[in-house]
C-alpha cells in the first residue's frame, strides 16, 4: 500500500554482519572469497515519504577452497617430496600463491604453479591460495607439513613408520667384466639407505680384448645414466637395477695407469702396395698390442672393433707395423692398445 510513485532503497553487507552499504538496483554486487555470504535488503518510500520496513535476502557464496598436500609426507634426508595443491569452486585457469613457514612466520615464495618440488631439509610447512580467471581470490589453505627424518633412524621409530623390515628394497648389479661394490647380483637394503655403486677395476682384459667401463644405465632409485665408474651417493627407496656398460674403446680423456694398459702412439697409416693399410706405432720391449679399427670416429659407443688377426701382437721395438688387408677405401681410423704392459 502507499501512494505512487515509489522509491526503492537497496543495501547490502558481507557475511551477515557489519555495516550496511548502499547498492544500485541494477548493479549486482560482485562476490569475493573472503566472505561466505552476502545479504541484501530493500525498503520502499512512497510520494508522501511513508517508508516500509526492510525486507532482506541472504546469498550464500561458494568460496574457492584450496587444499595442499605432500606426497610422500614423511621422507628421509636426501629424498625429495612434491607439494601440490588443488582448488574447488574456481573458474580455470588458476594462479597459485605459495607461502612457506620460516622461523614461525609465513614467508612468500615466487612459485605460481599447482605443484613444486621441495628439497630435503628440516620439517617444512607450506600453504597456498588461488586467484581464478575472474580474479576471485581464495582464502589461504591450511598448512601442509613435510616431516624429514634423519637417514639413520632409531630402530623403534623406523619400525613404527614401516620403513625398515616391512619395506626391504633390492639392488640388482649387472656387469660383464670387473669387480664392483656391491658385487654383481642381488643385494637387499633397508628402505631409505644411502648407497654408492662402483666398478673397482677398469680396464679389464678378457680373452685378449681390453674392455673399458664406459658408465652405467640405471632404473628405480639409481641415477638414470652416467659416464664414470662411480654413481655417487643416492637414496634407495624402490627396487632398482644398475647395468655397467663396457666397450673395447678407451674413453675419451681417460688416462691409463702406470703398469697397466695403455694406448700406443701411432706414427703413421699408409696405403699398402698390395692393398689395405699399414699401421705403424711405437712399441716397447716385452709388450703385446691389439689393433682396433673404425670407419666413423664420431661413433664412440661401438665404432671401434678389434681386428681378428691383430690381437696380442708381440713388440718389435722401437716400432711395430701391421697391415690391415681388409681396410675399405676412403677414411679409416685406428687405435692400438697395449694389452700386456711392462713395468
Amino acid at each position: 500500500s502507499g501512494t505512487a510513485p515509489y522509491r526503492y532503497n537497496y543495501e547490502y553487507r558481507w557475511g551477515g554482519t557489519g555495516t550496511w552499504v548502499t547498492a544500485s538496483l541494477t548493479n549486482a554486487v560482485r562476490t569475493n572469497a573472503w566472505a561466505s555470504t552476502i545479504e541484501f535488503r530493500v525498503n520502499v518510500a512512497d510520494s508522501f515519504g511513508a517508508t516500509s520496513g526492510w525486507a532482506s535476502a541472504l546469498l550464500t557464496v561458494q568460496q574457492p577452497m584450496v587444499s595442499v598436500s605432500f606426497s610422500p609426507n614423511v621422507v628421509t634426508q636426501g629424498m625429495y617430496s612434491v607439494v601440490s595443491s588443488s582448488v574447488t569452486n574456481a573458474t580455470l585457469p588458476v594462479v597459485y600463491h605459495w607461502q612457506r613457514m620460516v622461523g614461525g612466520v609465513w614467508s612468500n615464495t615466487l612459485d605460481t604453479g599447482s605443484a613444486l618440488t621441495n628439497a630435503w631439509g628440516s620439517s617444512t610447512e607450506y600453504r597456498a591460495r588461488s586467484i581464478d580467471a575472474n580474479n576471485v581470490v581464495s582464502a589461504w589453505s591450511a598448512g601442509a607439513a613435510l616431516t624429514v627424518l634423519p637417514s639413520e633412524l632409531p630402530a623403534e621409530l623406523s619400525a613404527s613408520l614401516g620403513l625398515v623390515e616391512s619395506q626391504p628394497v633390492s639392488l640388482v648389479v649387472e656387469t660383464d667384466y670387473g669387480s664392483g661394490s656391491p658385487a654383481a647380483g642381488v643385494t637387499m637394503y633397508q628402505y631409505g639407505s644411502l648407497v654408492t655403486v662402483a666398478i673397482m677395476q677398469s680396464p679389464v682384459v678378457s680373452e685378449g680384448v681390453t674392455n673399458w667401463c664406459m658408465g652405467w644405465a640405471g632404473t628405480g632409485s639409481v641415477p638414470y645414466s652416467g659416464d664414470s665408474t662411480n654413481t655417487g651417493v643416492f637414496v634407495l627407496t624402490s627396487d632398482s637395477t644398475i647395468t655397467w656398460l663396457w666397450s673395447p674403446i678407451m674413453p675419451v680423456g681417460s688416462q691409463a695407469p702406470s703398469n697397466t694398459l695403455a694406448q700406443a702412439e701411432i706414427t703413421s697409416v699408409t696405403q699398402s702396395p698390395t692393398g689395405g693399410k699399414v699401421i705403424t706405432w711405437k712399441s716397447v720391449f716385452g709388450a703385446t698390442y691389439t689393433v682396433l679399427r673404425s670407419e666413423n670416429i664420431l661413433n664412440l659407443d661401438g665404432g671401434f672393433s678389434v681386428l681378428p688377426g691383430a690381437i696380442n701382437i708381440p713388440a718389435t721395438p722401437p716400432e711395430n707395423s701391421y697391415t690391415d688387408a681388409e681396410a675399405v677405401s676412403g677414411m679409416v681410423f685406428y687405435r692400438v692398445m697395449e694389452t700386456s704392459p711392462v713395468d
